[in-house]
């Protein structure tokens, strides 16, 4: 019976040492005594089985909590006004009977999308040197909550990465050119996934080689060494066949001649940050109380005539300074909407968030042309060329406006009210 008792009492002893050891002590223990230790044991197993039956409550409730939340981020991801919205796009290689196929073909790879700055200066650079009427220019962007696709204005194609590693063929075959654009995309450490440019971008321009297409790697680097044994051979491959392949750094093409590729095949550039166009920029503020859109488009066609007659030196900013339910922002798109800008540089700046961004966005601008009274102010007050055009018919702006420019000794005040057609572009042409 004893012995019976202190197998039952040690079975609940999960370590198999320390129950040889519970058997050894207990030995010579009455039977009565080892029956209350598994009474006692049993009420303490009885203890954790309700404690683990409250933990698993618990577990239970915090995924219910967690599945919500996921179920509302999925809700907010297709809503257009939620943070998380992730603007729609067709995969690339998916569908191309939008482009027109008499033009030559290209596309551009890197890490676009992501808000990151310098990639996005990279891309604004290329789009740049590659825009051409016989072009016709496809990106794929890396799917990003609340990213701005309309700076592109229609002039590109937006794809998100391809879904299949079937598509990479067609992609190959429907595309003239590749262009790997900017950033540390020499990479050997193997994430095989499709949105991923150092895997896509080697088995593109693999394929796109092959069949006599045009590649091109430009102002990229390279980790700070290469040693996968299966990536430096179709590395090697593509730089030797290449129409184009640069880096943006000497440290970079050391390591890739020392991999016994060719020296010459390997041009040193600078970053495509860089060689970026130095514009003069005019900032432009706008008030439309009462909706006349008609004079405000007439104003920034003026700015565009200035533009013109001043090619490739100046770019415009239209600057939001009222952000109130995005009134600025709106009134902007809607004017823009409606305007030719011949290949005149523009963009609307992000709404400011603090003072202290706005007064940065303001030194950073060249000229002026205001309609709002602290921009002007603001502007006048950094020195900066700046035209006014007084909101006369609204009771407030005449006095205002007209005392800063006597204070700044400035003379460039334009009425709205009785504003004559030509008079901003004279004005411009004075500053």
């Amino acid at each position: 019976m004893h012995k019976i008792a202190l197998q039952i009492v040690s079975a609940f002893i999960p370590n198999k040492e320390k129950r040889k050891a519970f058997r050894k002590k207990h030995k010579a223990v009455d039977t009565n005594k080892l029956l209350n230790i598994l009474l006692e044991t049993k009420d303490n197993l009885a203890y954790l089985k309700t404690d683990l039956s409250n933990s698993l409550s618990n577990i239970t409730l915090d995924l219910n909590k967690l599945q919500n939340e996921i179920n509302l981020l999925k809700e907010d991801k297709l809503n257009p006004n939620s943070i998380y919205y992730i603007h729609p796009q067709p995969s690339l290689g998916s569908n191309f009977s939008s482009h027109k196929r008499e033009k030559k073909q290209i596309l551009i790879l890197g890490y676009y999308g992501d808000y990151n700055c310098g990639d996005e200066i990279m891309l604004k650079r290329i789009i740049e040197q590659t825009y051409k009427q016989e072009n016709e220019i496809s990106v794929m962007f890396v799917p990003s909550a609340r990213y701005n696709f309309d700076q592109f204005e229609n002039n590109i194609h937006i794809y998100y990465p391809p879904q299949t590693f079937s598509d990479l063929d067609k992609i190959a075959s429907f595309y003239d050119e590749l262009i790997i654009g900017g950033g540390a995309h020499v990479d050997d450490n193997t994430i095989e996934n499709l949105s991923h440019i150092p895997f896509i971008g080697i088995l593109l321009s693999k394929k796109m080689l092959s069949q006599q297409k045009n590649v091109r790697w430009i102002g990229v680097s390279t980790n700070n060494e290469l040693k996968n044994k299966e990536y430096i051979p179709d590395l090697k491959y593509i730089i030797e066949n290449c129409s184009e392949f640069s880096v943006r750094d000497t440290y970079s093409r050391t390591i890739l001649t020392n991999l016994n590729i060719t020296p010459n095949k390997i041009a040193l550039t600078k970053d495509l940050a860089l060689t970026i166009s130095e514009r003069k920029t005019i900032a432009v503020t706008l008030i439309n109380y009462l909706d006349n859109n008609k004079k405000l488009i007439q104003f920034i066609n003026e700015i565009i005539q200035f533009c013109e007659s001043n090619p490739n030196q100046y770019q415009i900013c239209f600057l939001p300074f009222f952000n109130s339910n995005h009134h600025d922002e709106k009134m902007f798109k809607e004017i823009i909407s409606h305007i030719d800008f011949k290949g005149v540089n523009y963009f609307i700046a992000p709404e400011y968030y603090s003072p202290e961004a706005m007064l940065i966005l303001i030194q950073g601008c060249d000229l002026f042309v205001n309609m709002r009274y602290h921009a002007s102010l603001l502007s006048m007050n950094y020195n900066k060329p700046t035209i006014s055009i007084c909101y006369d018919i609204h009771p407030h702006y005449w006095n205002k406006i007209h005392y800063i420019h006597e204070q700044f000794n400035n003379k460039n005040i334009i009425s709205y009210k009785n504003y004559q057609n030509g008079e901003l572009f004279n004005h411009l042409k004075k500053l």
